[in-house]
């Protein structure tokens, strides 16, 4: 909106780059260079005053595409079709380079691609979830066992599975193990 202290003039412009009204609210219609004028009549005569305004082109930042979920340690490939943008993250779970983005620890983290221009700046926003690697933990139990004795076994991260390296020895699902022949097993 533009304004002039004089009162009881007219608004208008010099082409159709732009239009106004009369209350001064300025519309840009296409990118050029347009000139607002003000003008005051009275008995004494006509004056205007006047304002040349730069339109710029309209800015978009589209639309981000790619995963939304990265493993830590892992990289994914975003994109974003509008040119000219730069790339930054909400937080520190995870970094991104030219549109390569690697997940650095677990957790919610945002993709901002920024377009910048003399009209302003646009972004758009891409949620990723970085997902933490596993973890093995420890097994815990004898590293000796003789045949006709079980042994149970725990391991301090929830959630695996137990195996064994070959058949001198089973292992059922809770973590006991049993030897069958002599030799070296390995209980993972």
């Amino acid at each position: 909106t533009y304004s002039n202290p004089a009162t009881g003039g007219t608004w208008s412009v010099t082409n159709a780059f732009a239009t106004v009204d009369t209350t001064g609210i300025f519309t840009a219609l296409s990118v050029g260079t347009d000139t607002i004028l003000y003008t005051a009549t009275n008995s004494c005569g006509t004056a205007t005053s006047s304002l040349a305004v730069s339109i710029g082109a309209s800015i978009s930042a589209g639309v981000i595409t790619g995963s939304a979920s990265v493993c830590a340690g892992s990289a994914i490939a975003l994109s974003d079709a509008s040119p000219g943008g730069s790339w930054s993250m909400s937080n520190s779970h995870a970094t991104i380079i030219a549109g390569v983005l690697t997940g650095v620890s677990a957790g919610i983290d945002t993709a901002i691609y920024t377009v910048t221009s003399s009209c302003g700046s646009v972004t758009a926003i891409w949620p990723v979830l970085v997902m933490p690697l596993p973890v093995a933990g420890t097994i815990i139990g004898p590293s000796v066992l003789c045949i006709g004795t079980a042994a149970t076994y725990t391991d301090s991260s929830p959630g695996g599975t137990w195996s064994v390296s070959n058949t001198h020895a089973f292992v059922s699902g809770t973590g006991i193990v049993v030897p069958a022949t002599t030799g070296l097993d390995t209980l993972s």
